[in-house]
């Protein structure tokens, strides 16, 4: 897929480009493996929440790799998002410290991974679909090593692919979403910080959750609505202060927007 989008087509995989994007490779399965591994131990709803402890992780690594500082407001709004997420999950967070430890990991190793990928972007003259193209090729070692390390090369992963047509098709469909998240997310990588790429990737979650709500038919507490829309809050206004342009109004007009938010979800 990526390869017929243009990420190789007329472009060749230079050994130079490959050395330095290897270290953003690692990370990359890294950040799968542990993820994996913390929800061995704990489950979605905590994850979850601890996943939106990056935005804080990014702050100071960012400040001390690229020198870039960030403002009070906007640290205290990322503190909002992520005591919103608490409220959320709170029905469902659980403690096991190989759970937590693992997740930590992950927000560190994704951090690191997004702020080498800031960083190669502005020394790199690639485009998002060869930025793609680099992290995919040189992520098959990794996950190679991966897959022999907890024992996957012993069982028959092919053979579900043969018997059902329904697993053929959502294997090609995770496939074709896995490619559209890929292009997408180096596209925006080159024009957000990590901090604001995690933040905005966080909350983007949560109209998920909406949806879900009212196609499944779900009840929320009144809690976790709030918690729902306290996140929602934040992120929005994390994006204006990032720009300059919060100002008490918008704060006045967030609120109020909350409000029917809350109140339709617990209905």
């Amino acid at each position: 897929l990526i390869m017929g989008s243009g990420g190789g087509r007329g472009a060749k995989l230079r050994y130079s480009v490959a050395v330095q994007w290897l270290p953003i490779a690692a990370f990359f399965c890294f950040n799968l493996f542990s993820s994996l591994q913390s929800m061995r131990h704990i489950g979605v709803a905590t994850f979850s929440v601890l996943r939106y402890l990056q935005p804080l992780f990014s702050v100071p690594l960012d400040y001390l790799i690229r020198g870039i500082t960030t403002r009070v407001e906007c640290v205290v709004l990322l503190v909002i998002v992520f005591v919103g997420s608490v409220m959320y999950g709170h029905y469902d967070l659980e403690y096991d410290g190989w759970g937590y430890g693992w997740a930590l990991l992950h927000n560190a190793s994704m951090t690191c991974y997004l702020i080498l990928v800031k960083l190669k972007n502005s020394k790199l003259d690639i485009s998002a679909n060869e930025m793609s193209l680099y992290n995919n090729i040189l992520s098959l070692p990794f996950l190679g090593f991966l897959a022999y390390f907890v024992g996957e090369t012993t069982h028959d992963l092919t053979g579900p692919l043969r018997r059902d047509l329904n697993t053929q098709l959502i294997v090609g469909a995770s496939c074709f979403g896995g490619f559209c998240v890929s292009i997408t997310a180096f596209q925006a990588q080159k024009v957000l910080t990590p901090t604001s790429f995690i933040t905005l990737n966080n909350v983007s979650k949560l109209p998920a959750i909406m949806v879900s709500t009212f196609i499944f038919d779900a009840k929320m507490s009144v809690l976790s609505a709030a918690g729902v829309t306290v996140s929602l809050g934040g992120g929005y206004a994390y994006a204006l202060a990032t720009t300059g342009q919060l100002s008490a109004t918008n704060g006045i007009m967030i609120m109020g927007l909350g409000l029917p938010v809350v109140a339709t979800l617990v209905s």
